[in-house]
């Protein structure tokens, strides 16, 4: 479970992470994890053709013009992952695992803000 400073961090970015994981424990692919998500309306990366829509936490429908960071830890790694296309991994797919949660959580500002970020 991530800890309480990490997710402030990223909501302090105008990201949006849930306060509990959106996965269960026992989840195959993404144990206990949580999903990053940015509204379309927040300046950084995105584009058209990301659109998507995410449930924020008052229950409404946000717009989003990026793809979502699944997050989670596994094994002693914090791992993050775009998983577009299926079966994938496509062109913009991508996993990286870091060692502390706090490298994982820059990474992923990194994704949402840098323009030199071409993950």
């Amino acid at each position: 479970m991530l800890q309480h400073k990490t997710i402030e961090k990223l909501c302090g970015h105008s990201l949006f992470i849930g306060e509990k994981p959106l996965f269960p424990e026992t989840h195959v692919a993404y144990p206990s994890g949580c999903v990053v998500s940015k509204s379309a309306e927040i300046v950084g990366n995105g584009h058209e053709s990301s659109e998507s829509f995410f449930t924020d936490a008052s229950g409404e429908e946000v717009k989003s013009n990026s793809p979502s960071i699944f997050f989670w830890y596994v094994g002693g790694c914090w791992n993050i992952e775009v998983r577009e296309c299926v079966p994938g991994p496509g062109p913009y797919d991508f996993r990286e695992c870091f060692s502390t949660e706090d490298e994982a959580a820059e990474r992923i500002i990194r994704y949402f803000f840098d323009p030199e970020d071409r993950a």
